[in-house]
């Protein structure tokens, strides 16, 4: 999506979210009432909750932290606009038996790595 799409959105979202008929949603549950992929949906509400405006609650839903009214149009923007983490695809495998861990993880590196060059070849 493209930044001013993502802001839409997020107003979307903060503006379903505060309806006082509204039950507990799910990012399923806002991405159809919006129209809008659950991936995009998943994207926008992560940034949200880093940013402290929502908040995921175990049973898989999302929640305002507070009142609509008291969100400011700053905060919306510094959450949709703000760097996204890294996020690592490789992790080493630790536990009791690290030899264990770490011939798995170096197997999975390998698999990986020879599936990356077959795409390559075949594709």
């Amino acid at each position: 999506m493209e930044n001013r799409q993502d802001v839409q959105f997020a107003l979307l979202c903060l503006e379903e979210l505060d309806q006082p008929y509204t039950r507990a949603l799910s990012p399923l549950d806002l991405s159809r009432r919006l129209g809008v992929h659950l991936a995009a949906c998943e994207s926008i509400l992560g940034r949200l909750s880093r940013a402290g405006l929502i908040e995921h609650r175990p049973e898989g839903t999302v929640r305002l932290c507070r009142p609509v009214e008291e969100v400011t149009a700053l905060e919306v923007l510094q959450a949709v606009w703000a760097p996204q983490e890294k996020q690592t695809t490789f992790r080493m495998l630790v536990g009791k038996d690290r030899g264990r861990a770490v011939r798995k993880t170096l197997e999975f590196v390998r698999s990986d790595q020879s599936l990356g060059r077959d795409a390559i070849l075949n594709g």
